[in-house]
């Protein structure tokens, strides 16, 4: 089965129709002429989503190396910081903690804490962002309170 020429419009998919059946008819010299003709637009397709999924495996990256750093280093320096922390940390409440405690002491990825908890991802990113942010805001209020 030999393609037609022509790629606009309703012949495109027609042609691709064809070329489909008769690949599945087993015609195996079908199936280049529809790759050839699709294969701009999967390597597009591929090329937009990539840098996504490479600055999300950054930005995870980052975040685990500050946390191994954060851990490594002594923490009589900021001591005044941790106790702030610890202090903020005890006014989450249980659920939140739990989200907290999955998310970094267990290291469940986002997916994985949506599933346990029966939460959307959506929901679980969201939270995981406000909680950080209530967090960073109450250490901020703590250490300045302290006297200089």
């Amino acid at each position: 089965m030999k393609p037609a020429s022509t790629n606009t419009g309703a012949n495109t998919v027609t042609n691709d129709d064809s070329l489909v059946v008769a690949v599945q008819a087993g015609d195996i010299h079908s199936f280049d002429p529809l790759v050839e003709r699709h294969l701009d637009a999967v390597h597009a397709f591929v090329a937009l989503k990539l840098p996504l999924r490479e600055e999300r495996n950054r930005l995870a990256y980052a975040e685990r190396r500050e946390l191994e750093e954060a851990l490594a280093t002594p923490a009589t320096p900021d001591a005044p910081a941790i106790e702030a922390l610890n202090a903020c940390l005890d006014a989450v409440p249980g659920h939140l903690r739990t989200l907290l405690n999955l998310r970094y002491h267990d290291e469940h990825s986002s997916e994985q804490i949506a599933s346990r908890l029966g939460r959307t991802l959506a929901w679980v990113r969201t939270t995981l962002c406000r909680v950080r942010q209530q967090l960073r805001d109450c250490i901020a209020r703590k250490l300045k309170a302290l006297p200089s």
